[in-house]
């Protein structure tokens, strides 16, 4: 990776899926071994019922490089947010994260990227907000 000026980013999943790299904290333990090759994505949808979802985000920050956003089920983000993913967007905001950001989630009406782009916007502007 290095030769090319690749960065990898592995993405943990959740239990349903998976045995390895069930939260950022193993993934930055893989990570390590590679020095600054290999980066961490978050993902909404696998970190968002973390019990421990603030600290992990905190303490593996400077690792992540990509996050998914989505709702819960992977919908589309609408507004108001879920309270879980609202949990993530606080969480991500409060570490300084400004890296990349893509939705990783059904679109199933026309209108629905618009929607999910302002309700996350929204969120990330002026917090939790309850429906106009």
């Amino acid at each position: 990776c290095r030769c090319f000026g690749v960065r990898l980013t592995i993405e943990a999943l959740n239990p349903g899926l998976t045995d390895f790299i069930l939260d950022l904290w193993e993934g930055r333990e893989l990570a390590l071994r590679c020095e600054d090759e290999v980066g961490l994505l978050a993902d909404s949808l696998h970190l968002m019922d973390h019990p421990q979802l603030e600290r992990e985000l905190e303490e593996n920050s400077p690792w992540i490089t990509h996050v998914h956003l989505s709702g819960t089920g992977r919908a589309a983000p609408c507004f108001p947010l879920s309270p879980q993913l609202g949990r993530f967007l606080s969480g991500l905001k409060a570490i300084g994260y400004q890296g990349l950001a893509s939705f990783e989630c059904r679109m199933e009406q026309t209108g629905d990227m618009e929607a999910a782009k302002a309700a996350v916007i929204d969120h990330w502007n002026f917090g939790s907000q309850e429906v106009p």
